[in-house]
């Protein structure tokens, strides 16, 4: 019996002191994810943190889409209750997962008994639907009276067309300079396929364009500025090494749009993480 009673106080207590139900049904979905990338704007502070949830277009979920999230406690016995622990926002959706970014997390003094106040691996996930909208009927302008409208002006003589230059590939350089995951830096052996042709870029009678690419590892986004700084370290070692004319050469990335071996382990991947230079001649 004192038991019991024990465990009928402990239950009244959760109801009254947390805003959150006991028994409440589980959301429908979970974190399946937590993947950490560092900040391409700033070094010194620390990576940005995204959630993979079991859940995408097949789902109805796209970008801009909030979940909530809870996290299943188990107290003594059965008494089991949902703890909420933040939101979460949608920044990509694919076929039956989304990518979502930390939105707000809970308070913790309005949530004290959460242990970990983050999202972690197996919460659970709930879409959140966003309020209805308010449509106003604005009351219709009166039609304005018509006013005459003295004829255009004879269209002015067309200036002549500016014809921009026009540029074909020539060829490119077999050897690609690789990379490490997430950096920008040459390595020695990166150098040394540079030193070797340097004396081709220093000749070329045309410009030079530097490619730089990434694997899909992060988003889009980091991914695009990390391929450009990539180019750029390279265009950099021929200007300062190789004391070439800065003017012939051109920086461009790509990001992880252009992959040369597709597939997901690290051996597939390495390959894409590169610099290509190519040489383009003008067209006459």
């Amino acid at each position: 019996m004192f038991l019991l009673i024990r465990g009928t106080i402990l239950i009244l207590a959760l109801v009254v002191l947390f805003p959150f139900p006991a028994f409440a049904e589980e959301a429908p979905y979970r974190v399946i994810k937590v993947e950490k990338v560092p900040d391409p704007g700033d070094i010194t502070k620390p990576p940005l943190t995204y959630y993979n949830i079991n859940a995408g277009k097949e789902q109805g979920i796209k970008a801009g889409d909030f979940f909530k999230i809870t996290r299943r406690i188990q107290e003594r016995g059965d008494v089991q209750y949902s703890l909420f622990v933040g939101e979460v926002q949608v920044i990509e959706s694919y076929e039956n997962i989304s990518k979502a970014r930390l939105h707000q997390l809970a308070d913790p003094a309005a949530y004290p008994i959460g242990h970990y106040h983050t999202v972690m691996l197996g919460d659970h996930a709930a879409p959140i639907e966003p309020p209805p909208e308010e449509t106003v009927q604005a009351e219709a302008p009166a039609p304005a009276p018509p006013v005459e409208t003295p004829p255009p002006p004879p269209p002015a003589p067309a200036a002549p067309e500016k014809v921009a230059e026009q540029w074909m590939e020539k060829v490119e350089i077999a050897e690609k300079v690789l990379f490490e995951l997430n950096k920008a830096e040459l390595r020695p052996e990166a150098k040394e396929v540079l030193r070797a042709v340097a004396g081709k870029v220093r000749d070329f009678d045309g410009k030079v364009v530097v490619e730089g690419h990434a694997c899909d590892i992060g988003s889009e986004k980091y991914n695009l500025a990390l391929s450009t700084k990539r180019a750029q370290a390279v265009v950099n070692y021929f200007a300062t090494e190789e004391k070439i004319d800065k003017e012939k050469l051109e920086a461009k990335g790509f990001g992880e749009k252009v992959p040369v071996s597709p597939g997901k382990t690290e051996e597939e991947r390495a390959p894409n993480r590169r610099v290509e230079i190519k040489f383009y001649e003008k067209i006459p």
